[in-house]
């Protein structure tokens, strides 16, 4: 499982990702959290999607 967050974001704080993060790891879960840089929350979307889409794209 991949998780995406911005620090900068305002509506949902990275916390709630790292919180989580912590909670599927602990549950045996491999999984990550990539911190889409210092940005608001649509931003921290638009810069996540590429990325996650080329992920997606891998796994074909």
């Amino acid at each position: 499982m991949r998780l995406f967050a911005g620090r900068g974001d305002r509506d949902v704080t990275i916390l709630n990702s790292r919180n989580c993060l912590r909670d599927l790891r602990a549950g045996g879960a491999t999984a990550s959290l990539t911190d889409v840089g210092d940005v608001d929350h649509r931003t921290s979307a638009f810069r996540s999607l590429p990325i996650a889409l080329r992920w997606f794209e891998q796994l074909r």
